[in-house]
């Protein structure tokens, strides 16, 4: 999950249990102050576009005859048919910054300022 400085691995967003800064420094997300989870949630929506983007081609490239089963006759949406915010907010990451701070801001209030 830890790539070289200054880059973004999407599977950060797939846990719950750290954040990697920029400097590929790993931080528990349970030791982070208040101020540094809500940094990461407005990074997060900052770039919400660009992950969204990365993270569908991913799956659409990835993606198996089964899940293109379960997506066409599940009823379950591609990443493409989600508002790159939704989708951000749907991560086990966001979900986890938002029950260890209920308080931090809700979805539209970071993301009506980036679009």
């Amino acid at each position: 999950m830890v790539g070289p400085a200054g880059t973004f691995n999407l599977a950060v967003l797939d846990q719950e249990a750290v954040w990697v800064d920029r400097h590929a420094v790993t931080h528990r997300l349970v030791d982070m102050p208040v101020g540094y989870r809500r940094a990461v949630l407005v990074f997060l929506h900052g770039h919400a576009f660009y992950f969204w983007d990365a993270a569908r081609w991913d799956e659409l490239l990835g993606a198996t005859v089964g899940a293109f089963v379960v997506h066409e006759n599940g009823g379950v949406p591609w990443i493409g048919q989600v508002n790159c915010h939704d989708w951000i907010e749907s991560t086990v990451l966001v979900r986890r910054l938002r029950k260890l701070d209920p308080d931090l801001p809700p979805a539209y209030e970071l993301s009506s300022a980036q679009d």
